[in-house]
C-alpha cells in the first residue's frame, strides 16, 4: 500500500485551474505603464523600474516555491501567501502614492505572479 495513488477530485482540479488564471495578473497593467507615465511626465529610467521589477521577483519567487513546495511548505500555504502578498501588497501604492511604495507594490506583484506560476506544474505533476 505504499505506492498508493492520490486520486483529484473535481474541486481540487478547478483549484488547480483557477490558481492558472492568475498567472497573468503581472501583465495586465504592464502596457498601460507607457500611458501612466506619459501622463504624469515619468522620465524613462523610472518607467523602465516599473516594467521590469515584477519580472525579476517572479523569478526569485519561482525559483523558491520550486524548491521548497510540497517538502518544507504546503502547496496551500504558498497559495494563500501568494494570494496575500498579491492582494495587500499589490494595493498599498493605491492608499500611499510615493514613489518607493509604487516600486514596493510591483516587487510584492512580482513575488506573487511568480508564486502563481510554479504552483499548478507542480500540483500537475504531483497528481
Amino acid at each position: 500500500m505504499a505506492n498508493e495513488v492520490k486520486q483529484l477530485s473535481i474541486v481540487g482540479l478547478m483549484g488547480i485551474l483557477l490558481v492558472c488564471l492568475f498567472q497573468g495578473g503581472n501583465t495586465y497593467l504592464s502596457p498601460a505603464i507607457a500611458t501612466i507615465a506619459s501622463a504624469l511626465n515619468m522620465a524613462p529610467g523610472t518607467v523602465a523600474q516599473i516594467g521590469t521589477t515584477p519580472g525579476i521577483f517572479s523569478i526569485i519567487s519561482g525559483l523558491l516555491v520550486g524548491r521548497f513546495a510540497g517538502t518544507a511548505v504546503k502547496y496551500k500555504t504558498f497559495l494563500i501567501f501568494g494570494l496575500l502578498i498579491t492582494s495587500i501588497g499589490g494595493s498599498c501604492s493605491v492608499l500611499f502614492p510615493l514613489w518607493p511604495v509604487i516600486l514596493f507594490s510591483r516587487m510584492c506583484v512580482g513575488f506573487g505572479v511568480g508564486i502563481f506560476f510554479a504552483l499548478p506544474p507542480a500540483l500537475i505533476m504531483k497528481y
